[in-house]
């Protein structure tokens, strides 16, 4: 009968997340671990990973959690706490609302979200008041309970911070845009190889083509692509994008989505000609 000791692997992993805590990195956690340590919050906070109440966003060259949509709902119900807006009140160009939480011990605390509302109107408004009472609910719901993570509507507020994709069941890193590029790439190869052909040369009122026959190539397969698929495209060289900036520029210009719209309206019309015989 051997002797020799096992290491736990339960006890290895929160050794491994005990440095990441210090460090507040979570990308130096191997995958299995980061599974470990998503589950681990959950389990403390009463959570349902399956839900997945947190998701990843990486600033300041570091991997953190937030708490999404679905966190806050989920702690509200499971501790009983009710939410009361004390105020809202616009100072210069920014709106405040003030939220206090209370738990069903008669504990409580306050927050408060603000948005800034310079130059809108109408429904654009609207959305930023609804946003900046979701802000404070949510926030004073995490700190309620002592959960030290950003609110979703605090990610987004962040320069430079990026929401990173990552397997909830075997917590690897995701990509989408590469995934994106793998999917379509005779797609991709199309319209670089298109438009060099067609020799876009910018003017006063956009680009001129060399050849307007490649240049209609690459506008049909650029349109054809759906706006998730475009949006997941959409992302600089330097980023791991499968466009330059000069082809961007092409893509995006208006005269570029107006000779695609005119062939549509000669093929739909050619077609109609040909039913109608």
């Amino acid at each position: 009968m051997s002797s020799e000791i096992v290491p736990d692997p339960s006890s290895k992993a929160a050794s491994a997340i005990e440095k990441v805590v210090i460090s507040g990195d979570l990308s130096t956690l191997s995958a299995e671990d980061r599974v470990y340590h998503y589950k681990s919050v959950c389990k403390s906070m009463g959570l349902n990973p399956l839900s997945q109440p947190f998701s990843y966003v990486k600033y300041n060259g570091k991997l953190v959690l937030y708490a999404n949509k679905n966190c806050t709902d989920q702690i509200r119900s499971n501790r009983k706490i009710s939410i009361e807006i004390v105020s809202r009140e616009k100072i210069g160009d920014v709106y405040i609302v003030t939220a206090k939480a209370t738990d069903d011990q008669g504990r409580f605390d306050e927050s408060t979200g603000a948005v800034g509302i310079a130059g809108l109107k109408g429904d654009a408004l609207g959305n930023a008041l609804m946003k900046s009472e979701s802000k404070a609910k949510r926030r004073v719901t995490l700190s309620l309970v002592g959960l030290g993570l950003l609110d979703e509507s605090e990610v987004a507020t962040i320069p430079h911070s990026e929401k990173v994709e990552i397997d909830h069941e075997t917590g690897e890193i995701l990509d989408p845009t590469q995934d994106a590029i793998d999917l379509h790439q005779d797609t991709i190869t199309c319209i670089k190889t298109s438009l060099a052909k067609a020799k876009p040369i910018p003017g006063e009122g956009g680009y001129e083509y060399q050849s307007n026959e490649d240049a209609l190539i690459a506008a049909q397969a650029w349109f054809e692509l759906s706006r998730k698929e475009k949006r997941l495209l959409w992302v600089l060289p330097e980023k791991g994008g499968a466009f330059t900036p000069s082809e961007m520029l092409v893509l995006k210009s208006p005269g570029f989505k107006v000779m695609y719209d005119n062939y549509l309206e000669e093929a739909s019309a050619v077609e109609g000609e040909v039913i109608n015989g």
